[in-house]
């Protein structure tokens, strides 16, 4: 029987049409022995150079862990042992088995930033892997893969670096990779918008919302976190503003280089600028320390100094800046804090505000790339530094292994589930699939490129995650630090600490850190506008199924931005800030399961609804669906249950009834969710979606009628 005769009619004219246009790729591919040699030799050198860097990086951790077991540190020999296991099993096994035999990548595949009619595109540019490798994993780590493994070792230091290992190799880094292969193969759409093509139209409704939220949130925080983190540290100031202008420099070159002579040299040219920049930013960090030790004096009731010395606010003072903190003439946290006019809080989050709406509609190669790749350097470099700190140090372990006493943090949250939700970007996290699907699916140049990128940059966040567990741990403060309080802080302090081992005075050493913190802070908040912006179009494309003009408005970029930035803004500068954060563990392991079951989806429809290949994510997103609602059911009861047992605020200082309204939406999304995946599979819906095809590519233009999956979508 002829195989044409079962594709739908609309299916067969599509799959005729590329045949046309599609070159002959086995006439090609055989070609003469010499040019099948060559070939050969090309194919044995990429393995050599993908075996070369892990094969170096083993030995050094190997003779790291001969060191610190002669010193009989048991913090370097549990840092480095880790460490080994992402490269054995991560790196050599598991990531290259994903790669082969799940997704069956290929480098005849082309992606999106290499098909034409993008040319002109600010949010496509086809970027080699050692570039996007460092743009990606800077944007998906930001601060959180240090602020929640150093709170969570108030719990002990196994708990949180179990999950750190089992939940990066198992869970997050298959979530990083897979939903960045379904989107570069479907032209770098996002998860939200496949989830459309491969569930349901009513899903993808759901999963918008959800994200869209999480992106404000991610938004917001991050803009009232480095504003703070300004206001505290006025010696980041200089430092971390002083890479935008470098950033745009290196882009530009960059750029011309490669059109030019090409990517290779362009390479080279790039490396050695960024090494250049590195040196002048961490001489920055020391200038700005000198700055900031010879301010503070006032003459005539103005703070003299010529960086952080201009004056806001009602009173004509920064109401909240580190000299006026320190000497107690404004509280954070207090009333005093909201009654000084526009004071440096406001000033500092309008001003990153309107950073990140011009980083996000400007091309990726401009700014966020080299600004990425840069501060990729500087993590490596903190990182390095640290690990040689740690075994010239050659501290022990002076935490417990699971904490012994129950404190009062413990009692209102427990390790299970909250530690899950609290360590997300060092195990798992749904914010780097809306990086994978928003932002660097449209760079990727090779498809094989995507497990460097996806897989191996996640394993580059939780070795970050383990390390700072570890630092945190050896220290020597952990009975004090996390006595009551989960204290992220302490890992600034104990982190300079330890550079002092290599030579570096104090003060420049915990700069450095505050550096640190900061500067991935930023990197996070330029990616998360762009990702808002880019998911407010697709949000367009269902309003213009029922108003085209309301569809032409939300593919305006300006409407785009401001849409998506003033919602931020507003959070970041309101009172319930904080405990509206509280949300984001959820709703970000949420985003991540369902992203995870995409891709389920979508590897059983490729692999011709083989059980077989699905396995490796039904356990991620089993469990993450346990922890998920797991912590939600606690975070509604305790606001409408406990919290006025507790003496909670409803409506001064940090009220919480937004808390409560948005724990309740994002239950009823959750609810939503799971019954709408409970149907697909349960009335078998799925068995009636057709195959997809070899080249992995989804048929979006799918035939009309009743069996039609996505009527909301457009149809053929």
């Amino acid at each position: 029987m002829d195989a044409s005769a079962e594709v739908p009619d609309g299916l067969r004219h599509r799959n005729d049409a590329a045949a046309q246009v599609e070159p002959e790729v086995p006439e090609k591919a055989v070609g003469t022995k010499a040019d099948q040699g060559s070939s050969a030799t090309s194919s044995y050198k990429d393995q050599m150079i993908s075996y070369s860097g892990p094969g170096f990086f083993g030995l050094v951790m190997i003779l790291f862990l001969i060191i610190g077991a002669a010193k009989g540190s048991d913090a370097v020999c549990l840092l480095v042992m880790v460490f080994l296991i992402f490269l054995v099993f991560g790196e050599l096994i598991y990531s290259r088995f994903l790669a082969n035999y799940i997704f069956s990548l290929s480098d005849d595949e082309v992606t999106p930033a290499n098909e034409p009619g993008h040319e002109d595109d600010p949010d496509f540019c086809a970027t080699p892997c050692y570039l996007l490798w460092g743009h990606h994993w800077t944007s998906i780590t930001g601060a959180a893969p240090i602020v929640g493994p150093a709170m969570a070792a108030y719990y002990g230091w196994l708990p949180g670096m179990l999950w750190i290992v089992f939940g990066c190799l198992f869970s997050g880094a298959v979530h990083d990779m897979g939903t960045l292969v379904v989107s570069a193969r479907n032209g770098g759409r996002s998860i939200a918008d496949l989830s459309g093509y491969l569930v349901s139209w009513r899903l993808r409704i759901i999963f918008l919302l959800l994200i869209n939220f999480l992106c404000m949130l991610v938004v917001a925080k991050f803009m009232e976190l480095i504003a703070k983190l300004f206001i505290l540290w006025p010696q980041t100031v200089l430092p971390v503003n002083a890479e935008i202008p470098l950033a745009v420099i290196m882009g530009l070159v960059n750029r011309a280089v490669t059109q030019k002579f090409g990517s290779q040299k362009a390479k080279i040219v790039v490396m050695t600028m960024s090494m250049g920049f590195l040196i002048l930013l961490y001489g920055l960090v020391f200038a700005a320390v000198k700055i900031e030790e010879d301010s503070g004096e006032w003459v005539g009731g103005k703070l003299v100094n010529p960086v952080f010395g201009f004056k806001i606010g009602e009173g004509g003072d920064l109401c909240r800046d580190s000299v006026n903190y320190n000497r107690g003439n404004a509280k954070l946290g207090t009333e005093d804090e909201y009654n000084c006019g526009f004071g440096a809080m406001q000033f500092w989050t309008f001003l990153l505000c309107a950073y990140a709406m011009v980083a996000a509609c400007i091309p990726v190669w401009v700014l966020l790339q080299p600004r990425d790749f840069l501060n990729s350097h500087q993590l490596k470099v903190v990182m390095a530094a640290l690990l040689l700190a740690l075994v010239i140090k050659g501290p022990k372990l002076d935490a417990d292994a699971i904490r012994q006493d129950r404190g009062t943090v413990e009692d209102r949250e427990p390790i299970f589930p909250n530690m899950f939700t609290l360590i997300a970007c060092g195990a798992t996290s749904g914010f780097h699939g809306l990086v994978s699907t928003g932002v660097t699916s449209k760079q990727l140049n090779k498809m094989r490129d995507a497990r460097v990128v996806g897989y191996t940059a996640m394993m580059g966040e939780s070795c970050l995650s383990a390390l700072v567990m570890v630092v945190v741990c050896s220290a020597g403060t952990w009975k004090t630090v996390y006595a009551k309080s989960m204290n992220w802080t302490g890992f600034l302090a104990a982190g300079g600490t330890l550079l002092e081992e290599l030579g570096i005075d104090p003060d420049p050493a915990f700069s450095i850190m505050c550096v640190l913190v900061v500067s991935f802070a930023a990197t996070t908040l330029d990616s998360g506008m762009r990702i808002q912006r880019i998911l407010v179009g697709e949000l367009g494309k269902s309003v213009e199924k029922v108003s085209p003009m309301g569809g032409r408005l939300f593919s305006n970029i300006i409407f785009q931005i401001v849409v998506s930035a003033v919602p931020s803004l507003y959070i970041a500068n309101s009172r319930s800030i904080n405990a509206v954060w509280s949300l984001f563990g959820a709703t970000n392991q949420l985003t991540a399961c369902v992203s995870l079951l995409v891709v389920a989806v979508y590897v059983l429809r490729f692999k011709k609804y083989d059980l077989k290949y699905v396995l490796p994510f039904v356990l991620p997103i089993l469990w993450l669906l346990i922890m998920i609602s797991w912590a939600l059911i606690r975070v509604i009861r305790f606001y409408l249950l406990d919290c006025d047992e507790k003496g909670c605020d409803w409506y001064s200082t940090n009220p919480i009834w937004p808390t409560v309204i948005l724990s309740i939406i994002i239950a009823a999304l959750v609810f939503a969710t799971y019954l709408e995946i409970a149907y697909y599979f349960v009335s078998g819906k799925y068995k009636h979606d057709e195959p997809i095809s070899e080249t992995g590519k989804l048929d979006i233009c799918a035939p009309c009628g009743p069996g039609s999956t996505i009527p909301s979508l457009g149809c053929c």
